[in-house]
């Protein structure tokens, strides 16, 4: 295992800076990923994204597969991983697009070790703000990482999504059996 900096591995660019509301924009085909798009668990969800006409649209700011979208600015400095999009997506100010050096780094290991509670020390401590942490593009490029083989970033992978389903699925059996004992109770009340 290799101790680096994200610099090390990884691209950072903020989103795109709107001068004016995204309202005063026309519709169009640019989906917009803004902060609201980015649960704090890490969960992108893209339904009800804005969308607006962009005639000069730059490709670098066009998120692709694999990018890492990274919230600078709030009480949890959450990440996500950008999967299929529908047509062009940009990233609005002031989130952060991160690209990894992919024969590198598995962009899923990276988004996983970004929502470590290690890392999040690492944003709370060089971050501004008290409540509302903001980690600036420096500090970001500065994170240290521990990048082991290629082979083990996928284990890792591998049983963190594990870990995630086990935790649905506990949750939804919870939830079914309070259902179900809720209901023998009314039916034991009624029948009393």
């Amino acid at each position: 295992m290799r101790q680096a900096k994200l610099s090390d591995i990884a691209s950072v660019q903020v989103g795109y800076t709107f001068r004016t509301g995204l309202s005063n924009w026309a519709p169009g085909d640019v989906a917009i990923i803004q902060m609201k798009d980015i649960s704090d668990v890490g969960l992108l969800s893209l339904v009800g994204a804005s969308r607006i006409q962009m005639d000069d649209l730059n490709e670098n700011h066009v998120v692709r597969l694999g990018d890492i979208v990274f919230k600078s600015r709030g009480a949890v400095n959450a990440s996500a991983l950008v999967g299929e999009t529908d047509g062009p997506t940009i990233l609005s100010a002031p989130l952060y697009r991160i690209r990894v050096n992919q024969d590198q780094v598995d962009p899923a290991y990276l988004n996983w070790l970004l929502r470590q509670s290690v890392t999040r020390a690492y944003f709370k401590n060089v971050g501004e703000g008290s409540a509302m942490v903001m980690v600036s593009k420096q500090d970001l490029l500065d994170l240290p990482l521990c990048v082991p083989p290629m082979e083990v970033q996928k284990q890792v992978v591998e049983v963190a999504n594990l870990l995630e389903k086990e935790k649905t699925l506990c949750s939804s059996i919870l939830e079914k059996r309070n259902q179900l004992i809720s209901a023998r109770l009314a039916q034991i009340v009624s029948e009393a």
